[in-house]
């Protein structure tokens, strides 16, 4: 609601002026930069590469991504992701091959990290 005053200099009845109320500015909180590690979450890499951004006539870019949310017990959990993608060419039976072929290596990465974890995937 707004404060009312009284108008300065009056000499008659009084006349008064709005004036808008202004909540109080809060501090803002200091931010972490975007590219900041998050406390108590580690990144591990297993292999990184540069992508190859030229693809010929007749060849398609086909990607998968996987990954599993374990229970570390305690009301805590892991989450593991993977992405792969290939170059192939633009053709059905390729494109299914590419497909076939990247979900079972991802399975396999899946597997082998949850190993290395000591957690058994149901």
């Amino acid at each position: 609601m707004p404060k009312l005053t009284k108008k300065s200099g009056a000499t008659s009845a009084p006349i008064l002026k709005v004036v808008p109320k202004t909540a109080p500015k809060t501090p803002k909180k200091p931010t972490a930069p975007k590219d900041a590690p998050v406390k108590g979450v580690a990144d591990h890499v297993l292999k990184q590469g540069t992508r190859n951004n030229t693809l010929v006539a007749g060849e398609v870019r086909v990607g998968m991504s996987k990954g599993a949310t374990l229970n570390m017990g305690n009301y805590q959990s892991a989450r593991i992701d993977f992405w792969m993608e290939r170059v192939v060419v633009d053709d059905q039976h390729s494109i299914n091959q590419a497909y076939s072929d990247m979900g079972e290596e991802l399975d396999s990465l899946i597997e082998q990290e949850t190993d290395a974890l000591g957690i058994e995937l149901n």
